[in-house]
């Protein structure tokens, strides 16, 4: 957490506001999230979240110089910069009667299918900006209550998600960029972009049919496996490489 000093009537102030992404309440990331997510920063921007986190009343607010003001923007800095919220603070969603279960913290328990797809609608709407790529993201990672994840339901459940608040869309956003780096983070030989997943124009899921065979199983086998269980597969499968690579040169020596 941070704590910020400051004085108004000669009298000195202390409140403690988040230092992380982690470390938002879920009325602070709603606040936060149509405001970083989409808008270039600004000191217009910093300002509004500085006051919404010291819940300060208005009159205080005048109170303060432009001094003080600008002295508190190095406090939300790390606001305008990569997501980094791997705690899912909407875990269940209750749309037209219609309840929805998201991922878990660090998306534990994401399929494979479900992750490719999402970092498919990613891409497509940080490109676009169009909402439809954002209400599919979502609804690769959020499943009806009781079943199961389908890609053919994708088009089916972002119908539902477009009736959400946008903040809870953008919130839903914030933490599936912050797992995706995360994850990318702890495995970079996977998401460079030298990899030939990254290669493939179709991405995560082309990579899946060539992965799919008698020691993993079928296509559906592996859409359906954990995601961090394939992550592990990927992690051996370029050690072997690697391996392999060094006995060939050893061999031509």
């Amino acid at each position: 957490m941070n704590e910020i000093k400051f004085e108004i009537d000669e009298k000195d102030i202390i409140i403690h506001t988040p230092s992380e992404w982690n470390e938002l309440t879920l009325d602070q990331l709603l606040f936060i999230a149509p405001r970083v997510m989409l808008i270039n920063e600004s000191q217009r921007l910093k300002s509004e979240i500085i006051f919404h986190f010291l819940k300060m009343k208005p009159k205080k607010i005048e109170d303060m110089n432009l001094s003080q003001l600008k002295g508190l923007f190095p406090a939300v800095n790390w606001l305008f910069k990569a997501p980094e919220l791997t705690k899912n603070l909407l875990p269940k969603l209750e749309i037209l009667n219609i309840k929805f279960i998201g991922p878990d913290e660090e998306m534990k328990d994401i399929g494979t299918a479900q992750f490719a797809f999402a970092d498919k609608f990613l891409g497509t709407f940080l490109k676009t900006k169009d909402e439809q790529f954002l209400n599919m993201l979502i609804a690769s990672l959020y499943v009806e209550k009781g079943k199961k994840f389908g890609k053919d339901n994708i088009e089916q459940i972002a119908e539902y998600i477009k009736h959400l608040e946008l903040e809870k869309r953008l919130a839903i956003l914030a933490f599936f960029m912050g797992c995706r780096k995360m994850i990318s983070d702890k495995n970079p030989d996977i998401f460079k972009k030298s990899n030939k997943v990254r290669r493939s124009k179709s991405g995560w899921l082309a990579f899946f049919y060539e992965l799919a065979g008698p020691k993993i199983g079928t296509y559906t086998d592996v859409a359906d496996m954990n995601f961090y269980e394939m992550l592990g597969i990927m992690r051996k499968i370029n050690e072997d490489a690697r391996e392999a690579e060094k006995r060939n040169r050893k061999g031509r020596r």
